[in-house]
């Protein structure tokens, strides 16, 4: 008999469907949910198991029909994502929105050397949160890989020669190969400050040879942002959250990030400013709040943000609420620009709306130092890299490719 130790099903089924009601799901997927329960509890019966365990919420899952041959773990979305709550929330009384894979811990002399390294670099360097995980995902994962491959044992084994095979293991795109070979080499730097690593590796491994190809940021012009703001539905909840969020990165070139991490506090009223601590670069940013983006802000919060204590102004709709994730931004601007009839392009993401604004100020005679300003970057060298081209000037250079024929 399965399960000896784990809740009754019975009661379990009834817990978790109280707590999806409190964190605020939809009454239709909870019914979805709950078909996909009962079923289950009907196979329970059968193998005369009253408490739930994971080996039986597996063992289900393996009964069903799979699609067009495909294994176990092809089955539907709904019926593995409604067993997971379930196993979850029967170990913790609560269930993650997103599954993350979960990996084997590293030796002990790994795990101290990488926290420790890490908590050196968000006191003694100021690194930025999100820099701070992405160097921590990426030193973690190289030191799986020389451990399963090399056999390594401590830190004083690793050579310059592990990162190059690293990096050629991988099967993602050569750029994000070199965002992961500066991540890496950053960390080595740091562990080796630290006297963890005895030589500095990251001097002496071989530079990641990336070959830099044109590639621009879609600029929109005047008539494509506005179509894409007409074609908000601003009559829904989702619709005035996403107009507002589209009036910030349009008006004042605010970053995805500094958008989704903007809180209630950084809205000035009385100065009609809006004063932010950048994510990226942790410099303070004050920007005006204008009309247009501040009437925007309050339809939204008088009648569209979902009731709750969260100090973020932008918030999840769909259950359960709560501040935005990394990749919620990643459709508006593309689900905005199909309803205007805008043709789909490359490199048109929410930082496209930055570069755009950026190109317009450039166009329109502001310096580069007041551009520098409104982006918040802190060295002017990096605003110049960021506006790499000058439209006005480019077609006044263009060549007419019949009259360079005629002199040659």
């Amino acid at each position: 008999m399965a399960g000896k130790h784990g809740p009754l099903i019975v009661d379990l089924l009834a817990d978790v469907t109280r707590y999806l009601r409190g964190l605020g799901y939809a009454e239709g997927t909870i019914e979805r949910f709950g078909h996909h329960w009962h079923s289950f509890a009907d196979y329970a019966r059968r193998k005369q198991a009253r408490r739930f365990s994971p080996a039986l919420a597996e063992g289900f899952v393996r009964t069903l029909p799979s699609a067009r041959g495909r294994p176990h773990w092809h089955r539907s979305h709904t019926v593995r994502r409604s067993m997971r709550i379930l196993v979850e929330f029967a170990a913790c009384g609560r269930h993650h929105p997103r599954y993350v894979v979960p990996h084997q811990p590293l030796p002990a002399i790994f795990e101290t050397a990488i926290t420790d390294a890490i908590e050196f670099a968000e006191s003694k360097c100021d690194w930025a949160k999100s820099t701070l995980t992405c160097r921590n995902a990426w030193i973690r994962r190289f030191a799986r890989h020389a451990i399963a491959h090399r056999g390594i044992r401590a830190w004083k084994d690793i050579d310059a020669t592990d990162l190059p095979a690293y990096l050629g293991s991988l099967q993602i795109g050569r750029g994000s190969r070199s965002a992961a070979f500066s991540c890496i080499k950053a960390m080595f730097r740091v562990l080796f400050i630290q006297g963890v690593l005895p030589t500095p590796l990251h001097e002496k491994t071989p530079p990641f040879a990336r070959s830099y190809e044109v590639a621009l940021s879609t600029i929109w012009h005047p008539a494509e942002t506005e179509a894409i703001l007409a074609a908000v539905d601003r009559d829904t909840a989702v619709g005035k959250r996403n107009y507002a969020v589209l009036l910030l990165a349009m008006r004042l070139g605010l970053r995805a990030c500094d958008i989704r991490n903007l809180r209630l506090d950084d809205l000035r009223w009385e100065r009609s400013r809006i004063e932010i601590v950048q994510q990226k670069t942790r410099s303070p940013l004050a920007l005006p709040l204008l009309p247009e983006i501040g009437e925007a802000i309050i339809d939204y919060l008088r009648n569209g943000r979902p009731p709750g204590q969260f100090r973020e102004v932008f918030l999840r709709h769909i259950a359960p609420c709560g501040p935005l994730r990394k990749h919620d931004f990643g459709s508006v601007l593309q689900s905005c620009c199909r309803r205007a009839g805008l043709p789909k392009r490359r490199r048109a993401g929410m930082s496209s709306l930055r570069h755009t604004l950026a190109t317009r100020m450039l166009e329109d005679g502001v310096g580069v130092e007041a551009i520098a300003g409104v982006l918040g970057h802190a060295r002017i060298e990096t605003t110049r890299r960021y506006i790499c081209v000058d439209i006005p000037l480019l077609r006044q250079a263009a060549l007419d490719p019949e009259k360079e024929i005629a002199h040659a």
